[in-house]
Formats: structure tokens, C-alpha cells, sequence
């Protein structure tokens, strides 16, 4: 059986290491390797406009007279490039092909991907427009598990979906392991969130219980300060239950980043920071619920050299004048990938704008309920509205809702945004005149403006785009 598929892949390969390569799937014991990704081409690109195909001029439908031949360029057709996101990180971007609906891209691009069995990939096909937003064309999105199930290459035509447009996009992959060996912890992705589930403070001297409070912070580019958390004993509940307790840390620098814990005075007149954990994202595993971090609490006279250097939890901290006076016990979970939590932080930031809109798009259409290796069972919050749509109610729930007025007025408030967020994205409702469209591109590039003169200086992009 296996000699008969590899004579079925070698009469479409040039040689027999290729043909091997198109029907071996990559080792298990070596999960990391170079990820290749080639971008050939997109036939019938056009943009969907009153449930309508334009295909050509934008001034009819897609049906054409028999023996008419397709109309390639036309000053009607949309200005398409495409965005490349590997665990949602755009790293690659091709350059625009003006007015086409055959675009033909052939570039390609190579990325170091740490788990292949955990990673997702998402090519986004955008339309450059003059003085709007680009719009998203369409979108298609893969597993790299799924992907190379049967071999270690793959090659084929995706429908573009979740845009304002159509087509079919041809891609190619490829997959190339090396031999390396990492622990679980450093095999996961760079953004995520930190859910601190329970947090336990254990001061040896017990005369200052009572008057110390706990705030949790990170370090790295982007996340700021949050909200402090009292001292909590650790709850017999499920953990979840009530998502809404949980603290959400959102991260985009996850293997330079620390979790730090400030034990601060209470109070007006004495706040200060008397001592300080840290817990290093890099020991985390991804979706790891089991684990219980313990970390000690140092008063010392120098908090940055602490937080600059790394040192496991169990370990002394670094450098010399530091006191132990405490223990911090928590439970901490990584979730891999962009969540709601990092909705403030992107959309301050205009580099990452367009990665929060793409984000909302996959969430709304029920992709982000598979990411990372252990993602198959996602959280509660973390389902998408229309995939907890399409569960069937109970007629005895129906019932109980229609005589909860007061409560189906929130939801169908709730309900109406979603509506119009939904059809603002496929630009309908009142985003299909293009005086709004262009209104909105003027507000977003002044507030983009005016949050520039006083952003902090971020780290080099490090998106590669082609030349």
C-alpha cells in the first residue's frame, strides 16, 4: 500500500526524495523545523457587493455571455496583497498587484516554527484602497497538524472566506525538521494571556498580613500595569465556572517577559514596594492547567536588577542584599494566541491594528476555538457568539428567556451590535456608502497621529515583506 502511494506521488514529483517528502509526515520526536510557505497565485479575486458577484468592472454580476473571455485587469477590480501570520504574528507581506482578478504573487517565505503539532498559519488577502481602510478580501486558515497529516508537503487551491470577497488562492507548503530537542515550555507561543486562576500569600512575618496588598505586572514591550488583587485562599469551585474572577494579562513578548509579583503597603501614606516575585513566562507551558507555581517574595534595594535578570522560582534571586520574607503560591495558566484581553493594547498600537481586526473576523466565524496543541477544548469565554449559537436550545430555556424581560433587553441590545459589527465588516449597513469608509480612514489616522507624538518606542517590526 505505501509503495502504491509513493508511485502515485512520484508521477507528480520530480524526484524520489521529494515524492518521500509528499507522502511522509514529519517525525513525531522532532517537532521543531522550518516552515515553508509559497504564495502562487489567486484566480476569480473580486469583491461580493449586494449579495452580488463583481467580478469585472464592479458594475454587474459575475455571470458573463458565453464565449466572452475573463476580464483580468480592469479598473474596476480590486488592488489585492496578501499578509502571511504564523500563531498569529504577521511575518510576511507580498507586494500589491493593482487592478488584477488573476494576481500572481509566486513569492515565498520561510519561518522557524517551534511545534509544528500546536501551530496555525493564516494568509489574508487585502484590497489597497485609496483613502480607506484596506478591507479584508478573504481569509483562509490552517493547522499545520491538520496539514501535513499525510506527508510533509502540501499543495492546493483554498476558497477565500470571511471577507468582502471571493476567489481561490494556490498555496504551497512544506515542512523540513531539524534535530532539536526543547522542553514543553519553550515550544509554545510568543503571545498569549496569563490567567491567574488563585493567588495565596504566605508572609513569614505574620504581623504584616494584614497590611500588604498584591499587584501583578509584566515585563516587556507592551503589557501594562494592571488592576492589584487582594489576597485570596484558593477556591474548592471549578476554576471554570466563573471566568469573569479570573485575571487576564495579556502578552506579546512572552519568552523576554516575567510575571512580577509587588507586595506593596496598604494604605494612603506608606505605599511602596517592600518586596517582589518574579515568574518567568519562558517555565510556562501552554495550556497547562495542573501546575502550581511557587514563588518567593524578596526585599531588596534594587527591584530592576531582580527583574532584569532570570532565575527560576525555586532559585535565590540575583545579586547580593536580598531577603526572602515571604512565598507566594499561584495558579497560573498560559493560553496561547490573541484573546479579548489584548484589545486595548492593539488598537493603541497602529502596527497591530490590522492583526485585532483579522482576529475579530476569525473569532466571529468560530476559528479560534482550536489553538495550540491542548486547544481543542477551549474555555467557555473563549467560544465565539455564533459557534454557542448553533448549540439547540431546550424549548424549557426558550420559554424561561421569553419571560425574562429585563434580561432580554440587554441581550438584544448585545445582539444588535453584533449585528451591525458583522455587517460593517462585509461592508453593508451603513458602511457600503463609501463617504463613511472614508470618514472612518480620516479618524484613524488622526487618532493614530496624535497617539504617536507620545507612544513609546516599540521593538523593529519584524514582519518581512517582499522585495
Amino acid at each position: 500500500m505505501e509503495k502504491d502511494v509513493f508511485k502515485k506521488a512520484r508521477k507528480s514529483t520530480l524526484t524520489d526524495l521529494e515524492a518521500a517528502v509528499a507522502v511522509t509526515p514529519p517525525p513525531e520526536d522532532f517537532v521543531s523545523g522550518i516552515m515553508g510557505i509559497q504564495l502562487h497565485e489567486i484566480r476569480e479575486l473580486g469583491v461580493m457587493k449586494d449579495n452580488m458577484a463583481i467580478q469585472h468592472s464592479g458594475k454587474g454580476s459575475s455571470t458573463k455571455p458565453e464565449g466572452e473571455q475573463e476580464i483580468e485587469s480592469d479598473k474596476g477590480l480590486p488592488s489585492s496583497y496578501c499578509t502571511v501570520m504564523v500563531n498569529d504574528e504577521p511575518v510576511y507581506r507580498t507586494r500589491t498587484k493593482p487592478m488584477t482578478a488573476t494576481p500572481f504573487f509566486n513569492a515565498s517565505t520561510e519561518r522557524f516554527v517551534r511545534d509544528w503539532k500546536a501551530t496555525h498559519v493564516c494568509v489574508v488577502v487585502r484590497d489597497s484602497r485609496m483613502r480607506e481602510n484596506d478591507p479584508v478580501m478573504g481569509m483562509v486558515m490552517f493547522k499545520l497538524s491538520d496539514l501535513f497529516k499525510d506527508g510533509s508537503m502540501a499543495t492546493g487551491s483554498w476558497s477565500l472566506q470571511h471577507g468582502i470577497g471571493f476567489g481561490r488562492i494556490h498555496l504551497s507548503f512544506v515542512f523540513r525538521p531539524v534535530q532539536l530537542t526543547m522542553p514543553p515550555s519553550l515550544i509554545g507561543f510568543d503571545t498569549g494571556t496569563v490567567q491567574v486562576k488563585s493567588i495565596n500569600i504566605n508572609l513569614y512575618d505574620k504581623s504584616l498580613q494584614g497590611d500588604v496588598e498584591v499587584r501583578l505586572s509584566t515585563t516587556g514591550g507592551y503589557t501594562k500595569i494592571k488592576k492589584g488583587i487582594n489576597e485570596k485562599e484558593e477556591s474548592s469551585e471549578d476554576e471554570g465556572s466563573n471566568p469573569d474572577s479570573l485575571v487576564h494579562l495579556p502578552i506579546q513578548t512572552r519568552y523576554h517577559s516575567a510575571l512580577v509579583i509587588n507586595a506593596r503597603n496598604k494604605g494612603l501614606f506608606k505605599r511602596g514596594t517592600i518586596a517582589m516575585g518574579i515568574v518567568w513566562l519562558r517555565d510556562l507551558v501552554d495550556n497547562h492547567h495542573d501546575g502550581v507555581i511557587r514563588a518567593k517574595l524578596w526585599k531588596t534595594d534594587d527591584f530592576d536588577h531582580i527583574k532584569q535578570n532570570y532565575a527560576k522560582p525555586e532559585e535565590s534571586a540575583v545579586g547580593n542584599n536580598a531577603e526572602a520574607i515571604g512565598e507566594v503560591e499561584m495558579k497560573v495558566v498560559f493560553k496561547p494566541g490573541i484573546a479579548d484581553a489584548h484589545e486595548k493594547d492593539m488598537k493603541e498600537d497602529p502596527k497591530k491594528q490590522k492583526s485585532w481586526e483579522e482576529y475579530t473576523i476569525m473569532k466571529r466565524k468560530g476559528l479560534r476555538r482550536n489553538i495550540g496543541r491542548d486547544g481543542a477544548v477551549a474555555d467557555e469565554a473563549d467560544i465565539s457568539p455564533n459557534a454557542l449559537a448553533n448549540k439547540v436550545e431546550e424549548p424549557s430555556q426558550m420559554k424561561h428567556e421569553a419571560t425574562n424581560s429585563s434580561g432580554s433587553l440587554n441581550e438584544n441590545v448585545k445582539q444588535w451590535t453584533s449585528q451591525q459589527d458583522n455587517l460593517s465588516a462585509e461592508h453593508r449597513g451603513i458602511k457600503q456608502f463609501k463617504g463613511v469608509r472614508t470618514a472612518e480612514w480620516m479618524a484613524d489616522g488622526l487618532k493614530n497621529a496624535m497617539m504617536g507624538l507620545g507612544h513609546r518606542k516599540d521593538r523593529k517590526e519584524t514582519m518581512e515583506k517582499e522585495a
